[in-house]
């Protein structure tokens, strides 16, 4: 779409030359509507910021782009645990599993009970909390840790973690 940069600069020139019409009409105009009418075109060149991006970021790929490349296998969880975002880091730190009894805690791949466990943590081990997700949870629940154990990282619940 984009081939060279003559063309997006023509563009931007047709934006530019727009706005500039626009500013000169907008002086006349009630604060209110100058206010709606400004972050419409706030929201329109962040648009077009972000399609010439897309566009320019593929254009060093003469390869096209099939619908293929974009289909994620469902057949390996993935282990990308560095790019979760948790909802609270508040509680970050270290605790002692105490699950009450000889019983292992799961670590699981979701802060969520019924996500896959990826491994068991034993009773009384020492763990790094990095983020503590409460989001969602009953009242007098703890929520759910995000941990580091064993080169391993996922979701622990807080109920069975102390300080």
């Amino acid at each position: 779409m984009f081939k060279n940069n003559e063309m997006i600069q023509q563009i931007t020139d047709k934006i530019a030359a727009f706005l500039a019409k626009t500013v000169k009409t907008i002086k006349k105009m009630d604060r209110r509507l100058l206010i709606m009418i400004s972050a419409a075109v706030v929201l329109v060149i962040i648009i077009f910021a972000l399609i010439i991006n897309g566009l320019s970021s593929d254009k060093d790929n003469d390869e096209p782009v099939t619908p293929q490349d974009n289909i994620v296998s469902l057949d390996e969880p993935s282990t990308d645990y560095e790019n979760i975002l948790p909802v609270q880091t508040n509680g970050a730190g270290t605790y002692k599993v105490e699950t009450g009894s000889a019983a292992e805690l799961n670590m699981r791949l979701a802060a969520d009970k019924e996500s896959d466990v990826i491994t068991t943590i034993p009773n009384g081990t020492q763990l790094e909390v990095m983020f503590i997700d409460d989001f969602g949870a009953a009242e007098g629940e703890a929520g759910w840790g995000y941990v580091n154990y064993n080169g391993e990282r996922g979701w622990v619940f807080m109920q069975y973690l102390k300080k």
